[in-house]
């Protein structure tokens, strides 16, 4: 997956002054996450860089449910997936 900080444009554009923006999904992923979408929050966490965002989903224990928040289409949804 491939992310990307929000700036004040883009930002203006998505509806959120933060996270990280998904530009692309590889193909075959079966993920609650779809490019386009604007991923807010990993459980409470706000998230500043794409680095910082892959050091939050490492450290979640395999088989451990993860919790975000996306936006899609300007509407929050909270998504729960277990990592592998």
């Amino acid at each position: 997956m491939e992310l990307y900080t929000l700036d004040e444009e883009l930002g203006a554009y998505f509806g959120s002054d933060t996270g990280m923006l998904v530009l692309h999904v590889p193909p075959g992923k079966d993920l609650p996450i779809q490019s386009g979408d604007v991923i807010m929050r990993i459980g409470e966490r706000s998230l500043s860089s794409p680095s910082q965002t892959w050091r939050i989903l490492h450290s979640y224990d395999e088989g451990a449910t993860i919790r975000l928040t996306r936006m899609r289409h300007g509407e929050e949804i909270l998504v729960k997936l277990d990592k592998p």
